[in-house]
């Protein structure tokens, strides 16, 4: 992956994570650990969430693993927590947000959402920022947000629209009664 995929206008197809994280690191593979094993951990979150998937108690042991173990002791997320931390506390932070106007919104919240569900993407930057510098960073966010935005808005909507079905049929919607006192 380089410069001639951005200027093909490569809409993100032909990637899959493992090359996108490869070229955004640079080698650097204390960093594509990090990137790896944080953007699974998220994505098992976001499927245990929006129960459209249903992951193996193994794939959940192995999040849960890289969440509390590998991740906290991964050199380079050591030599730059304090510069990751906040940008993973806002990115989460973004992602509650949007599963929330998802839900609970009708279409002007759900713009809102598909902007700021995938803030995870900034870690990734503040990666290649951190290996590359500026100009490589912006490069890196070109070909990550064409490899994560790639299914668009109707593929956005009709995928809420599938978790929003498997969601009602898993967990029976109880109307929320105001607490007693």
């Amino acid at each position: 992956m380089d410069r001639d995929w951005l200027d093909s206008g490569g809409r993100g197809e032909d990637m899959n994570r493992e090359d996108v994280i490869r070229f955004i690191t640079k080698g650097n593979s204390d960093a594509e650990r990090f990137l790896l094993d944080f953007v699974a951990v998220l994505h098992l979150w976001d499927d245990l969430i929006d129960k459209d998937k249903t992951p193996s108690d193994e794939e959940i042991h192995d999040c849960f693993w890289k969440a509390l173990v590998e991740i906290p002791s991964n050199a380079f997320y050591q030599s730059h927590r304090h510069i990751l931390t906040p940008i993973i506390v806002t990115s989460i932070t973004n992602w509650l947000t949007a599963n929330r106007l998802e839900r609970d919104g009708g279409l002007p919240e759900q713009r809102i959402a598909y902007i700021i569900r995938s803030s995870y993407i900034d870690v990734a930057t503040i990666v290649a920022t951190i290996i590359g510098g500026r100009d490589f960073a912006v490069l890196a966010q070109l070909q990550m947000r064409k490899f994560w935005h790639a299914e668009g808005w109707e593929g956005y909507q009709e995928n809420l629209k599938i978790e929003k079905e498997k969601r009602c049929a898993v967990t029976p919607q109880v109307p929320r009664q105001p607490p007693t006192t």
